[in-house]
């Protein structure tokens, strides 16, 4: 019952910091873990079969290879948008790159916007 008065509590719009970071701290990050062991297990490079996991769209510049790390940048990096779980994104985000085998500081482990921009001349 606590748990569902908090709930309601952030869905009522009265953002609730601690609320935010316990929802953040023990219900997000294990269901991401979950996910992540699952797209790891199930591919673990960029190709399925015969087939490429990610596609080539126009603006796609990146040579993406490992669907679980890109999936892992993306989230975190959508997660940093709120400063108020800065300290649980932070630990998760290191946390899920231990489970793929990815170092904390490594190149692999910064997101880089696989889009590129396109700016149309003025005029």
């Amino acid at each position: 019952k606590q748990w569902y008065q908090r709930r309601v509590a952030i869905t009522a719009g009265t953002l609730d910091k601690s609320a935010i970071q316990e929802f953040v701290a023990e219900k997000l990050v294990s269901q991401l873990y979950g996910i992540v062991q699952r797209v790891h297990s199930n591919m673990p490079s960029n190709t399925v079969g015969d087939r490429n996991v990610f596609p080539q769209l126009p603006g796609s510049h990146l040579d993406l290879k490992n669907p679980s790390l890109e999936f892992i940048k993306c989230i975190c990096k959508v997660l940093s948008l709120d400063s108020t779980i800065a300290a649980q994104v932070h630990k998760l985000k290191k946390d899920l790159l231990r489970l793929v085998q990815v170092g904390e500081f490594s190149e692999a482990s910064i997101f880089k916007d696989p889009c590129l921009s396109f700016i149309l001349p003025g005029g």
